[in-house]
């Protein structure tokens, strides 16, 4: 198992897996600030009804930092995971977020979500959603999570 600090924002991009039996637990030190970066969904998207190999998995302590400034503009699924397969996603907060899509669902923390997992202490704080439903009109708006799969 592999665990990540962050100290930079290009860590988060860092932590998606490039197989199915890859596994991150990622531990947040400090505040993000994402101001003025059009941010890529961690995990990618799902892909043709089913958790793709980017479905991030393994663990995710926010230790109670917060991320700011999400914003994210995409053509399928998002939100700060667009797949997550993770197990337990705790202690984050995120602030003045921006989550656009015209194809797939919208979670705040994660659009899609493969599993029941431990979701603990999330904080949500000046979000907004937008979603044009162009494509998928089965598409889920959610605060933390767009859909459970």
């Amino acid at each position: 198992m592999v665990q990540y600090n962050y100290f930079d924002e290009n860590v988060l991009f860092l932590i998606v897996p490039t197989d199915n039996t890859n596994q991150k637990d990622v531990l947040i030190d400090s505040n993000i600030d994402l101001f003025g970066r059009l941010f890529t969904p961690i995990g990618g998207a799902k892909v043709l009804e089913s958790i793709g190999n980017n479905a991030v998995k393994g663990s995710f302590e926010g230790q109670n930092n917060v991320i700011s400034n999400l914003f994210v503009i995409s053509e399928v699924s998002a939100g700060l995971f667009g797949e997550s397969n993770i197990d337990e996603i705790t202690n984050i907060k995120i602030h003045n977020s921006t989550i656009i899509t015209n194809n797939g669902s919208i979670g705040i923390l994660s659009a899609t979500q493969a599993h029941d997992a431990t979701i603990e202490n999330i904080e949500i704080v000046n979000a907004t959603t937008m979603h044009a439903m162009l494509g998928d009109n089965n598409a889920v708006v959610g605060n933390i999570l767009g859909e459970i799969i």
